[in-house]
């Protein structure tokens, strides 16, 4: 169908009856903009008008969708090719909704995966607490985390906690945030050691020496970490002691993994202050049932993200029509047989004659 075409002859039989745009839109119950519209080719009439724009204007369906008069022998080729017009029409509508749907349902799923994994809300302590106490359920199941102090490096959020009820025992929390502003988590490692903690994170493709502690060591002035369990080789990170609690985070070359028990406490004259002096003024929190939690295949929810927009991808090109169809391979010798056909129709003559000399 030529739906400019259509719209010319909608004009010429609307003139032809002296009809005006308005005349005809009031006995079709519509606004003169639309017939303007169906004229100029900018539309064609709903299906649902077509019977009484037919019956005003004294045409057959199949004249107004060809856009002229029909006679009878032309009528019926017409009708064949507007029907033929109209299905592909139809079938082409479907494969834009196809693809409309597609689109949309690969979008949600996407989104849907990426929410369900970056599912933590850290804008309030009480909410970051939730999702501590959930993620750390397995080796804290009757427990609450009290949220102490937060850091941002990068992307990713340190989390320092106490738990409650232990007054000794801390704990961090490592998230990383989304797109969308909330975070999914990578570990948490809690312990119950009294005095300064040193943990190595590696993790995120930038070195981190989070040094952090909950219980204040009123005689300690300065404090150093040193690179293995003698406290003698290099020394990693020295500093002043903070008040309590806090949480340092430092980017620096550090070895695979740092103890507690490597750092060196001093007074405010220089000398050392023993650890076992230090520990005997906090009560023994042994029976602390203490360990952390970490997530694995983080890079899990980008596979299922990849999987996800290409099955989009398939679908909406077989919507398309993209899909690449085998042509079938003609029997071997057909070419020559309708060669053959063909030689004997374009002459007649010769293949009469070939039947004369048949014995």
């Amino acid at each position: 169908m030529d739906q400019r075409k259509t719209g010319e002859f909608i004009a010429r039989e609307r003139r032809a009856l002296s009809l005006t745009q308005a005349e005809l839109a009031d006995k079709l119950h519509i606004s003169a903009k639309t017939v303007s519209r169906w004229e100029t080719g900018k539309g064609m009439p709903d299906v649902s008008l077509m019977m009484p724009l037919c019956d005003e204007l004294g045409v057959s369906v199949n004249e107004l969708l060809s856009g002229e008069r029909l006679s009878v022998e032309s009528g019926g080729r017409s009708a064949d090719r507007n029907l033929l017009s109209l299905l592909r029409e139809k079938a082409q509508r479907r494969k834009i909704l196809g693809v409309v749907l597609t689109a949309v349902i690969t979008l949600l799923l996407m989104v849907g995966l990426y929410i369900a994994e970056f599912s933590v809300d850290a804008s309030s302590t009480q909410s970051l607490e939730a999702a501590i106490d959930g993620y750390s359920f397995h080796f804290q199941p009757d427990n609450e985390s009290d949220v102490l102090e937060t850091q941002t490096a990068g992307r990713f959020l340190f989390a320092l906690y106490r738990i409650e009820g232990y007054d000794v025992s801390c704990g961090i929390a490592k998230l990383e945030r989304g797109l969308l502003g909330r975070y999914r988590f990578i570990y948490s490692d809690q312990t119950n050691w009294p005095l300064y903690n040193a943990y190595a994170d590696r993790r995120g493709g930038t070195k981190r020496l989070l040094i952090y502690a909950v219980n204040d060591l009123s005689e300690v002035k300065s404090f150093k970490l040193f690179s293995d369990s003698n406290r003698t080789g290099k020394t990693i990170y020295e500093g002043v002691a903070g008040r309590t609690p806090f949480l340092r985070i430092i980017e620096t070359e550090t070895p695979q993994t740092v103890s507690p028990s490597w750092i060196r406490y001093y007074g405010a004259d220089g000398s050392e202050i023993s650890d076992r002096e230090l520990i005997a003024e906090f009560t023994d929190e042994s029976e602390f049932n203490w360990g952390g939690v970490g997530s694995a295949e983080l890079g899990l929810i980008y596979f299922f993200e990849a999987l996800t927009l290409l099955l989009g991808i398939v679908f909406i090109r077989y919507f398309l029509g993209k899909t690449v169809r085998r042509r079938e391979k003609a029997p071997e010798g057909a070419d020559n047989n309708k060669q053959e056909a063909d030689n004997e129709i374009s002459d007649p003559g010769r293949a009469d004659a070939g039947r004369d000399m048949r014995p």
